[in-house]
């Protein structure tokens, strides 16, 4: 009963206008029907919501690698990535001295 108590002093913070007994009633009518549903669906359910979820997590994983590998940024914008890979390579050619080019001028 307080975690129904406390969504409806919750909900009366951001909309003082709507009654804590509203929304407690409304919480406890919503657990109410959670717990009529039968457990195979409940399970069912849970199952197809932890699919989406790891689909979610893996393709925003290959998303940040693909963003960090190629950059993804216009000609006018450089992302970090690029701008260290870029200035790393050019101090290692200069330490090396760029096959392909004389350093004597």
């Amino acid at each position: 009963m307080a975690e129904v108590t406390a969504a409806g002093y919750y909900i009366a913070y951001w909309w003082p206008a709507v009654p804590v007994w509203a929304t407690a009633a409304g919480a406890l009518i919503v657990l109410f029907v959670a717990n009529l549903v039968p457990v195979t669906l409940f399970g069912e359910l849970e199952f197809w919501f932890a699919t989406i979820k790891v689909v979610a997590i893996t393709a925003l994983i290959v998303i940040g690698v693909g963003v960090l590998t190629f950059g993804f940024s216009s000609k006018s914008s450089s992302c970090l990535s690029c701008a260290a890979r870029r200035s790393t390579s050019r101090r290692m050619s200069a330490a090396a001295g760029s096959p392909g080019r004389s350093t004597a001028r």
